[in-house]
């Protein structure tokens, strides 16, 4: 019997983020699109990039989050970089 799973979120790649920036800006809705196991979900909670980071991170902390060339940054370790105190 197969088990009913959430879906894991996809990294952003190269080319994901290159479509992204070529699609025009969207005024945000106080109505959000979640991802549940089934499928989009509405939301009237909308959550904070770093809110939203934060839940993944402790979740699949080893679950890739960011894929460059060069380097791949897992949920845990992009939540570490985010959060990492910044000389000003």
């Amino acid at each position: 019997m197969r088990r009913n799973r959430a879906r894991q979120p996809s990294p952003v790649t190269m080319q994901s983020a290159q479509r992204d920036e070529e699609e025009p800006a969207r005024q945000p809705s106080p109505v959000t699109m979640q991802r549940g196991g089934q499928g989009a979900v509405m939301s009237s909670d909308p959550q904070t990039i770093p809110a939203v980071l934060d839940r993944i991170a402790r979740e699949l902390p080893d679950h890739p989050a960011l894929v460059t060339p060069d380097r791949t940054l897992t949920f845990g370790q992009l939540r570490e970089e985010v959060r990492r105190p910044r000389p000003r």
